[in-house]
């Protein structure tokens, strides 16, 4: 960073002191942005920098003497009373501990001087106290780890930072049914932070988690053959078919209704609001504008093979796929929408076409061809381009904001590959990434958080087994939200620079590697 430009720490210093089951001690510098530092830092003490000026004594106590006896006429004067003595000063109450924890204030230096076991934690400041440029330094030289924690909605790009994973690199074992270790996963959703996952076995249940997939909760739903679950980008919204059957939740899963049984439901695509589904099913396409509660079949769009259905979050640009097996074989192929599926126009014919994703404005989208590649398009569908290689693909992913396409091929396929995920960083573009082939799995469906840093994939099981596990892959960035932290010990030192929006980069490093959450 170009040091003429550099915005200075703080306009002041000080030490705080804390103290927990163990003296905990952090220095803080502060100033700048918002929030007073000093104010930030709670019960601790703060010294001005330079010398330290004593604490002014403590008053003496206050004594309300006694009146003077009138003297009586004729009468020597009364000697004067003894004074009484002052009573001795009440003790100084003994401090009280400080919790291992504080709210750091922008362009506040912290450093932790403790030693043991117990973290510090020191939480970036409130989003309402920042603004563009403000920083944030944790430092470490006792033997007590530290972690810089997150409000709601923050979070860090950790991309260089010693320790940050490439998404895709390594993948974490998840288990949603301790009762069940093993199920036949078949399919994952994610919402647009990554915090929130939905996971759908075949048979089986649907499950959510709310951090990342470190832990989960059975849904309400019955168990059966599900084939597909969504998730808007809060996660407060989701659709999942079963069976053929659709189902729809607006409370984050909480409870959910079903939809329109008259239909035998192959895929569906759902709007952020939840109130378009196009789905494809029965041989033809159905709009519902009304969150499901009734669905207008499209003229023209029967008769044919639909595999699956993807689009943009507002539900208008949409793309369905259509293979060769059912239906008429002369209307297979890829087709597009972009007046949420009143009208569709053909744009690739024949084709063993499986699967469809969309980034959240449409304009990226992608197909795959079983057997054949993925094919993209940069233009809301309007061309496409075969991308990448052939395999016997089982799953397909765009992030939201249309930088990573990614695609699974099972392992044992009728190729005779390993099960691997491939991934574009370029939109899809070439070239892929060749990621998981130490894992070999029986890859069934793969989701990813809007910046594709996040990914959750269905691993099947193979043939004759109970099933697989869900996996989960991150890097370049912390989860959202208070999931995400950095932690750092003795000899480490972060500093991070807020951008706006939530975000923060990292600025300054020393030490490493940091635990990357």
């Amino acid at each position: 960073m170009d040091e003429k430009n550099e915005q200075p720490i703080g306009r002041r210093c000080g030490a705080l002191a804390l103290s927990a089951l163990a003296a905990l001690c952090l220095a803080a510098c502060g100033g700048g942005g918002g929030a007073d530092a000093s104010a930030a830092n709670g019960a601790g003490q703060l010294a001005a920098n330079g010398p330290v000026a004593p604490a002014a004594p403590a008053p003496e106590p206050e004594t309300i003497p006694a009146p003077a006896p009138a003297p009586n006429a004729g009468s020597e004067p009364a000697p004067a009373p003894a004074p009484s003595p002052a009573p001795a000063p009440s003790p100084a109450p003994a401090p009280s501990p400080a919790p291992a924890s504080l709210q750091a204030a922008p362009n506040g230096s912290y450093t932790v001087t403790s030693d043991g076991s117990t973290a510090v934690v020191v939480t970036l400041p409130r989003a309402e106290d920042l603004r563009a440029g403000d920083r944030v330094r944790v430092a470490g030289t006792g033997t007590a780890p530290w972690r810089l924690a997150q409000n709601a909605l923050q979070y860090v790009d950790t991309a260089g930072l010693p320790g940050n994973s490439v998404p895709g690199a390594a993948w974490t074992a998840r288990v949603p049914d301790p009762a069940s270790p093993d199920l036949p996963w078949a399919g994952t959703a994610m919402s647009a932070s990554g915090n929130r996952i939905a996971a759908i076995a075949n048979p089986g249940g649907v499950y959510l988690s709310g951090d990342g997939g470190a832990s989960w909760t059975r849904t309400t739903l019955p168990s059966t053959s599900w084939t597909q679950v969504l998730m808007s980008a809060d996660g407060s919204r989701l659709a999942a078919v079963g069976a053929g059957t659709l189902h729809v939740s607006s409370d984050f899963g909480a409870t959910w209704s079903a939809r329109s049984a008259t239909v035998a439901w192959a895929a569906v695509h759902m709007s952020d609001d939840g109130q378009r589904i196009v789905g494809v099913g029965g041989g033809a396409v159905h709009v519902s504008t009304d969150a499901g509660l009734t669905f207008t079949p499209v003229a023209g769009t029967a008769g044919t093979d639909w595999r699956a259905i993807a689009g943009s979050s507002d539900g208008l640009r949409l793309v369905a796929s259509a293979s060769l097996y059912t239906g008429d074989p002369a209307r297979q192929g890829v087709y597009v929408s972009s007046d949420g599926g009143a009208t569709w126009t053909r744009r690739l014919g024949n084709g063993n076409w499986t699967h469809a994703a969309a980034s959240a404005d449409g304009q990226r989208m992608a197909v795959l061809d079983n057997g054949g590649n993925p094919w993209v398009s940069d233009d809301g569908g309007a061309s496409f381009t075969a991308r990448f290689s052939y395999s016997g693909w089982s799953g397909l992913a765009i992030s939201r904001d249309g930088q990573v396409v990614t695609a699974q091929e099972p392992r044992n396929d009728a190729y005779g590959h390993r099960g691997y995920v491939f991934i574009s960083t370029t939109g899809g573009n070439d070239p892929w990434e060749w990621r998981a082939a130490d894992l070999n799995l029986t890859w069934r469906g793969i989701s990813l958080s809007s910046d594709g840093n996040r990914f959750a994939a269905a691993d099947n099981g193979l043939p004759g087994s109970a099933g697989g596990r869900i996996y989960t892959s991150s890097g370049n960035r912390t989860a959202g939200g208070t999931v995400g932290s950095i932690t750092g010990g003795q000899g480490q030192m972060v500093e991070v620079t807020y951008q706006g929006n939530g975000r923060f980069t990292v600025t300054d490093h020393a030490g490493g590697p940091f635990t990357i959450r």
